[in-house]
């Protein structure tokens, strides 16, 4: 598993909001597809709260806007969220969660036994304690958070440890160690035992890239496999069972393409269209080629790529008889290592830091950062025309 994340890491960079089905292109691909009907009730989920912009790290908030109004602007009322009886913002929900992820795991646990194997899940509660953000940071869409990071793409994309003192990179102190209680159980076994028990725990959940495809027949194929794939492991079969505890994953179910349809809709509506245009103009009137934050965004990803493509890894040249031979102490300093960029690819990121600060700037002092707001006014309307639209499916949904 180390190998294959270490590949995933080097060939994708983490950013932006990408979903996972857009981003995956390696030679081999594994993780479980339960993951991705959880990605999608989650991104629902995020949309439904009308933040369409910052889930794709391309809006800020106004300089003038204070922490409390922007809770305010995150928690605006959905429609589908009012409808579905589901607050995101409520504490008592998020126990609601907690509580149903609880469950999964029990069942897991008892699949898992089934099987033969132990199995011992993180207890879900620590989930969201795994990283512990600076109190002094500035908040998120700020100008000042601009001033410092820009879109949050170049700026964040590599460890601190790697770009070293000179450049921008994210925090890699905020990491918060969770043991994982299964290490001892599965150091116990043989390698042959280890095999086993990720395959009753995770399925036939892999897809092997096809160098004969291209990335975009590639990713239509992962989408497909994914969308078709009969569960098989215990991970799979739980969240399976569980799906319908969960409205925003049985309304996936049922309304997937409509609701794309719809915030496809969202993007291209007119008064988007024409705020968006006026922002275009404005920075266009500064020097800068901007159509939109979302756009500039997958611009840079194209740039950061080639600076990806020519990283190192520590003890990227071992064999599996070297690695086999090392201690533990010595195997976690090695998965713990921070990527190696060489300076010529320092060279290049400085550059695209320091030009992705100035578009970003710009952006922000022509009204970028009020596209939030905007975006979940517009939201709001087209949603609550879906549950006029729809009012009766969604009824359904609520009682069964």
């Amino acid at each position: 598993m180390m190998w294959t994340c270490r590949a995933f890491m080097r060939r994708v960079p983490p950013i932006g909001g990408k979903e996972c089905r857009d981003i995956v292109s390696v030679p081999s691909v594994f993780f479980s597809s339960s993951s991705v009907r959880r990605s999608q009730g989650i991104a629902g989920a995020a949309i439904a709260v009308m933040l369409l912009v910052s889930a794709c790290g391309g809006s800020t908030a106004t300089e003038s806007t204070s922490p409390e109004d922007r809770a305010d602007l995150s928690e605006l009322s959905s429609p589908l969220a009012s409808f579905l009886g589901v607050d995101f913002a409520s504490e008592d929900q998020q126990d609601v969660y907690l509580a149903r992820d609880r469950q999964v795991n029990a069942w897991v646990q008892e699949c898992m036994a089934g099987q033969g194997f132990e199995y011992h899940a993180i207890d879900p509660s620590t989930w969201d304690t795994a990283y512990d953000p600076d109190p002094d940071a500035p908040d998120w869409g700020t100008k000042e958070w601009t001033e410092l990071y820009g879109f949050g793409v170049s700026t964040q994309t590599f460890d601190q440890r790697t770009v070293g003192p000179e450049l921008i990179g994210s925090d890699s102190s905020s990491p918060v160690t969770v043991d994982d209680p299964n290490d001892e159980y599965l150091a116990s076994l043989s390698e042959e035992e280890v095999t086993a028990y990720y395959a009753a725990l995770y399925g036939n959940s892999s897809y092997d890239w096809d160098p004969s495809l291209s990335d975009e027949e590639n990713s239509a194929a992962a989408d497909k496999y994914f969308q078709d794939l009969v569960p098989t492991g215990c991970q799979d079969m739980a969240h399976q069972e569980f799906q319908s505890a969960d409205p925003w994953s049985a309304m996936y179910s049922t309304f997937g393409s409509e609701l794309d349809q719809m915030y496809e809709r969202v993007y291209a509506d007119p008064e988007i269209t024409r705020a968006l245009d006026e922002v275009s103009r404005c920075v266009g009137g500064k020097g800068f080629n901007f159509v939109d934050a979302e756009q500039f965004n997958e611009e840079l990803y194209v740039r950061i790529e080639p600076i990806y493509a020519e990283m190192t890894w520590p003890g990227d040249g071992l064999t599996e008889q070297e690695w086999g031979s090392m201690t533990e102490d010595e195997q976690s300093e090695f998965e713990n290592s921070a990527p190696i960029m060489s300076e010529q690819g320092k060279a290049v990121l400085a550059e695209l830091q320091a030009f992705e600060l100035e578009v970003a700037l710009a952006a922000f002092d022509c009204g970028n950062a009020d596209m939030e707001e905007l975006y979940m006014q517009v939201g709001r309307r087209y949603e609550q025309e879906f549950v006029d639209a729809h009012r009766a499916e969604l009824e359904a949904l609520k009682t069964s």
